[in-house]
């Protein structure tokens, strides 16, 4: 599966409760296409390396799943768009995989 990999830089409380603000604000037909996991624990040391590489000292990261590759398209850019919103500016890193970062497409 490929996924986007979110590294946040607020605790994993913090972090879920966004997440579940995002959830809520996109349409219902957007989560059968994608999958939004809770905020985990970052893996010691190798996660907390990897997103200091990406520029961010996270506390937690999370996954945005492609589950329907046909249509989910569709949706992902929106979801990006708003889980870049829900954070500050410096508290949220997507990647894809863990190979690059995604831009935020509202700091434009």
């Amino acid at each position: 599966m490929i996924n986007y990999i979110g590294h946040s830089g607020y605790d994993m409380a913090q972090t879920n409760g966004l997440l579940q603000k995002v959830r809520g604000e996109l349409p219902a037909d957007t989560w059968l296409a994608l999958y939004l996991t809770a905020a985990i624990p970052l893996g010691e040391p190798f996660d907390r390396d990897i997103s200091r590489d990406f520029g961010i000292e996270a506390l937690c990261k999370f996954q945005l799943q492609l589950v329907d590759k046909e249509s989910a398209h569709q949706y992902h850019p929106a979801a990006i768009a708003a889980l870049y919103a829900h954070f500050a500016k410096g508290h949220l890193v997507i990647t894809w995989e863990l190979d690059s970062i995604i831009a935020d497409p509202n700091a434009q």
